[in-house]
């Protein structure tokens, strides 16, 4: 999991992070039940964290704290996939642990700060468009 992160982190993602660095922050995500893989076969083709969090946490939750089951908002974090189609089936399995309806907002955290996710965008990312 540490080796397909680091290599597909497509310069957006374990920039400059030590490996083992990467793997325990995978492990503590694992530990926590916020790392989602998505898998083609026995190949994994994209991975990514969560948290949940209220909405007043958003921004600081690129440090390493544990998810807050009662949080309103679900915050996507370190999504790296091999191609647009992995993509949707890690939506697909980051929404069989985290429900429709069981958080208000979707943000992915990015480099430029946090984007929402709308319903829409969703939708058409879990139906692979």
């Amino acid at each position: 999991i540490t080796d397909f992160a680091i290599a597909n982190g497509q310069g957006r993602c374990f920039i400059g992070w030590e490996r083992e660095f990467v793997r325990q922050y995978l492990a503590f995500h694992a530990g926590q039940n916020t790392l989602a893989l998505a898998h083609d076969g026995h190949e994994i083709v994209a991975l990514g964290t969560a948290t949940q969090c209220n909405p007043d946490e958003i921004g600081n939750r690129w440090e390493w704290k544990p998810t807050n089951p009662k949080g309103r908002c679900l915050v996507l974090l370190d999504v790296v996939s091999t191609r647009p189609k992995a993509l949707a089936l890690l939506f697909v399995k980051m929404f069989q642990l985290w429900p429709p309806g069981s958080v208000e907002r979707v943000v992915a955290l990015r480099p430029n700060g946090p984007r929402l996710l709308t319903p829409r965008y969703i939708r058409l990312a879990v139906k692979g468009s």
